[in-house]
């Protein structure tokens, strides 16, 4: 009877409103959508409400989003494993999710992005003396979030 109630309430369907219009910019994780409809001052109780409608409805999905963010992240951004896993905790994922589907981005696949970037910083740098290109790329593929082991693999190869 109450949560009939609180669906008939304006507040929830001006809060309901408000995180689909949030949700049309890019898919987002349950506490992105909890920390948005809080900082907007709504209830506790009608933000559980909405957070679990969205997700019976499959517009809130974690799993989901973690899949297609190691996609994009490791195929358009270039970023290392440690870069993605940090994100995805910063947006709310848990570990134990992080750790059920980090494995779609190999290791070798790590260091074959890691060898693509240093192909091109060795391009652009090559009037550097070698010991600061190797310097630098250190410090580009570490700020990227690349794994030692990959970084060691790429120098390898130097």
């Amino acid at each position: 009877m109450q949560d009939i109630e609180i669906e008939d309430t304006k507040e929830y369907k001006t809060a309901f409103s408000s995180s689909l219009r949030y949700l049309t910019y890019r898919a987002r994780t349950k506490k992105e959508i909890i920390n948005y409809l809080t900082k907007k001052g709504y209830q506790d109780n009608i933000i559980h409400k909405i957070v679990n409608k969205l997700i019976d409805i499959n517009y809130i999905n974690d799993d989901e989003f973690v899949i297609n963010f190691i996609y994009n992240s490791m195929n358009n951004q270039s970023k290392g494993r440690l870069s993605i896993t940090n994100e995805l905790l910063e947006k709310g994922i848990s570990e134990e999710i992080i750790n059920r589907h980090i494995h779609l981005y190999s290791e070798d696949k790590e260091i074959a992005i890691a060898n693509t970037i240093a192909c091109k910083f060795f391009y652009n740098n090559s009037h550097l003396p070698m010991k600061q290109i190797k310097n630098k790329l250190y410090n580009r593929l570490m700020r990227r979030g690349f794994s030692k082991n990959s970084i060691d693999s790429v120098f390898q190869f130097l």
